[in-house]
């Protein structure tokens, strides 16, 4: 998992180590000093622009400065899901939300009742609440496309043996 970064400007200047700022310079039809210089949190004279730093993004798919800005004003970012599920596939993923949350509620009772959590108590709470909330964009999305639209079929009933 790539580092989360709180800063903006060392989000920002992190790029200049993952990938070749001449490429994506050249990309954007800048100079690479100054695109280099506008990344670098030592020089004061150049600065980057939002619209730069968009262009940055969208030419990596890493969009690292956009997190920090998130993590900074107490935020997080989440990437919304294609909504192509089958009725069959979607009750699948509602029903391993409820099952994540179960998770998600027993890993935080372990972890508070040992009146102490630990990094490793919390790094599990945390993926399982991530999990949940992903799970529960991609249902959101996928009920967004049925929304005024005649469904197929009708479902069909559960029956018990």
């Amino acid at each position: 998992m790539p580092v989360a970064y709180r800063c903006v400007s060392e989000a920002a200047a992190s790029f200049t180590r993952d990938y070749n700022i001449s490429d994506i310079a050249r990309q954007m039809g800048k100079s690479a000093t100054t695109l280099s210089n506008k990344l670098n949190q030592n020089v004061d004279s150049h600065m980057l622009g939002l619209i730069e730093a968009e262009a940055i993004q969208l030419i990596t798919q890493d969009f690292r400065i956009l997190n920090a800005m998130a993590l900074h004003a107490g935020k997080v970012l989440f990437d919304l899901p294609d909504a192509n599920l089958t009725r069959e596939e979607l009750t699948v993923l509602n029903l391993s939300l409820m099952e994540s949350q179960g998770e998600l509620a027993k890993s935080m009772r372990v972890a508070l009742e040992h009146n102490h959590i630990t990094e490793t108590d919390f790094t599990i709470i945390e993926k399982t609440a991530l999990e949940s909330i992903t799970s529960t964009l991609q249902i959101v999305a996928e009920l967004r496309e049925m929304v005024g639209r005649k469904l197929p079929g009708r479902a069909e009933s559960l029956k018990v043996a």
